[in-house]
């Protein structure tokens, strides 16, 4: 295995490791249709009192087909998602909706970190430990890969939030609709549905960012679908393995968070929390 002393740094300036999870999207209350609306302000004697009032306010608005409940917050009112009830109290359960976008990428950031301190540990291991060797390695290929599906999973997961729900794009003479676009190739995604949809071209715009994207979008569909190759040393997935472990996934990082800027400015928040 060659040897490597990257780190998550890129020209002196430490690449992301943690970003802020923010809720999925705020909504302009002015601007829904509605034909029932109803506010509710409760004056809240103890914690009790509060939970049993909202699971009334949630048990009814389960009842109501395109009823949805919304949440005042100091950014912007957001839409609830209602989980339904638990099995196990019967409850209901309703939070501001996720944004999976921003889940995969931080659990991204999350497992190469991961990666690079297994990758300390596995050089310093002696050489002629071979076990040891190994069960690290284990541990390595199972961050790296993780952190390289999830960067292109929250790319690809981003473009489908952009899609509008009635576009519709003609590539090579066929007229596909979102449901198809969803399914297309990273490349057509990016080239050519996205000028289309936001009238901006990041690849044109940022052909460095784009070309690395690509890199990454090759290593990852060699992960996802694996193939063996014979090695003179009759090992499989030796090359795999060791372009997998001299991958420098701090020029990969600032790409993909140049990707969602690009779109969406504001996006990608780093947590300087502990």
């Amino acid at each position: 295995m060659q040897q490597s002393n990257s780190i998550l740094k890129r020209k002196h300036k430490p690449v992301l490791r943690k970003i802020k999870i923010k809720t999925l999207k705020a909504f302009d209350e002015n601007r829904i249709p509605t034909t029932t609306r109803k506010e509710v302000n409760v004056p809240v004697s103890s914690p009790e009192q509060l939970e049993d009032i909202q699971q009334k306010i949630l048990e009814e608005v389960s009842k109501i087909p395109g009823a949805f409940v919304g949440l005042k917050k100091k950014d912007g009112p957001v839409v609830l998602m209602q989980a339904g009830t638990s099995n196990d109290t019967g409850k209901h359960f309703a939070f501001p909706e996720i944004n999976p976008v921003l889940i995969y990428f931080n659990l991204a950031l999350k497992k190469i970190e991961l990666s690079q301190v297994t990758k300390k540990s596995f050089e310093e291991c002696p050489t002629s430990d071979f076990i040891r060797k190994y069960h690290i390695f284990v541990d390595y290929f199972e961050a790296a890969s993780s952190g390289v599906v999830h960067l292109l999973g929250a790319v690809e997961a981003f473009y489908n939030q952009l899609l509008p729900e009635d576009f519709t794009v003609v590539i090579d003479g066929n007229e596909k609709r979102k449901n198809k676009l969803e399914y297309i190739s990273l490349d057509i995604k990016i080239q050519t549905v996205l000028p289309q949809v936001t009238g901006k071209d990041f690849p044109a715009a940022n052909p460095d960012a784009w070309k690395l994207i690509l890199e990454l979008k090759t290593l990852r569909n060699r992960l996802t679908h694996l193939k063996k190759v014979k090695a003179e040393n009759l090992t499989d997935y030796q090359k795999l393995s060791n372009d997998l472990y001299n991958t420098d996934f701090s020029k990969y990082i600032p790409a993909i968070q140049n990707f969602f800027d690009f779109y969406e400015p504001g996006l990608i928040e780093e947590d300087n929390e502990t």
